[in-house]
This record gives C-alpha cells, sequence and structure tokens, in this order.
C-alpha cells in the first residue's frame, strides 16, 4: 500500500465534507454513524470529500480517493432516492458517479474543523489544541486496522 510505504502519507478512517467554505472531517468509531451523516450532506449537496477513507499527508492537507457512497441499505428508505442515485448491492448501496457533489481523486484540502461522532449519533467540534491526537487515533494501519490510541 502506498500509505504505508510513505512516511509522509496515512491512510484515515472518517468522513469528510465542505461546508460554508470550511472543510471538515468527522472521525467516529465504527458505525458511529459518520457514513450515514455525510449521506445526509451529499443529499443536501454539500461537496464529499469521503465517507470512509481519506489520506492523510501528516501536516494539515488531506487527500480525497475519489471512492462513491457507500451506504448501508437499511439507512434510506426513500425507494426512488435509492433508483435515481444508487447501485444496489445484497446489503450496501454504491452512488452513480456523477448524482451528488464528490470530490475527484488526488483533490486536495486543509483542514478547517475536526468532529467527533458520539455515541448519541450527534457530533461535536474537537478543540484545535486536541485536533491531531484525536486524528491519530483513526489511522490506519498497514494491516488494515485502526490504531487505537487514547486521547491524553
Amino acid at each position: 500500500m502506498v500509505c504505508t510505504k510513505n512516511n509522509h502519507l496515512r491512510l484515515l478512517h472518517c468522513a469528510s465534507y465542505r461546508d460554508n467554505n470550511e472543510n471538515i472531517i468527522l472521525v467516529g468509531n465504527k458505525n458511529s454513524g459518520k457514513s450515514r451523516f455525510v449521506q445526509e450532506k451529499a443529499i443536501d449537496n454539500y461537496h464529499i470529500y469521503a465517507d470512509d477513507l481519506l489520506i492523510w499527508t501528516k501536516n494539515t492537507t488531506f487527500v480525497s480517493l475519489g471512492l462513491p457512497l457507500r451506504i448501508r441499505r437499511e439507512n434510506i428508505q426513500d425507494k426512488q432516492l435509492i433508483k435515481k442515485n444508487f447501485l444496489v448491492g445484497k446489503n450496501i448501496l454504491y452512488s452513480h458517479i456523477n448524482s451528488f457533489d464528490l470530490a475527484k481523486f488526488g483533490d486536495e484540502f486543509e483542514l478547517d474543523k475536526l468532529l467527533l461522532m458520539m455515541q448519541n449519533y450527534s457530533p461535536e467540534q474537537v478543540s484545535l489544541l486536541n485536533t491531531f491526537k484525536v486524528i491519530k487515533k483513526f489511522i490506519i494501519d498497514e494491516n488494515l486496522y485502526t490504531i487505537k490510541r487514547k486521547i491524553r
């Protein structure tokens, strides 16, 4: 994997979007609602960088992988929305290329705000002082496991 061979690149488990010219990254545990949250942003025509993975260049620059939205079927009840915007898999929906405002592979952006998805499925802003400590908790290692570190 490119990220493991380059000490300056890290794969980050997160969702990300642009809101009023602010680039926002949303981190949280698996199944915490990140993808569902960003799917709602996509439906509301926000620019989406990621719903699962980004590359972090170890400074404040992040890079989109250009992947489609990937949503669990049970998270969308609107059958017309599904039919118009998604390829349907057994349990997962994959967005069509032009259905939403999705970043292209290689699109770079600077982080403006970090949100942490809480247990009640609502995001809370992370303070500037704790931003990189929190981001590091969601780095994916070379074995494709999210690194679990305590936030100090």
